[in-house]
């Protein structure tokens, strides 16, 4: 393991198929991670955007396609708000 401070690891207890798809994404994502079989996935996160990144991977992993699918389409919803033109 990385001697870097320890704070930073996170661990996610996945099935295995999870833990695998979630460490090749992890891994393609240039995460500094590491997965061992049977022991939990653990991810070092130092950024806010690491951290945004390894919640949307863990949403990808836990919710189901029609979820996804509900939220993306829920994005296209949102507000757009325009400065008043002065």
């Amino acid at each position: 393991m990385d001697s870097r401070h320890s704070s930073h690891w996170i661990q996610l207890d996945l099935d295995s198929t999870s833990r695998w798809d979630c460490y090749h994404r992890c891994c393609e994502l240039a995460l500094d991670c590491y997965c061992t079989p049977c022991q939990p996935l653990r991810i070092y996160v130092e950024t806010p955007l690491q951290a945004l990144q390894v919640w949307s991977i863990c949403q990808w992993i836990q919710r189901d396609r029609p979820s996804l699918s509900g939220f993306l389409e829920s994005c296209w919803q949102l507000p757009v708000y325009h400065e008043q033109q002065r």
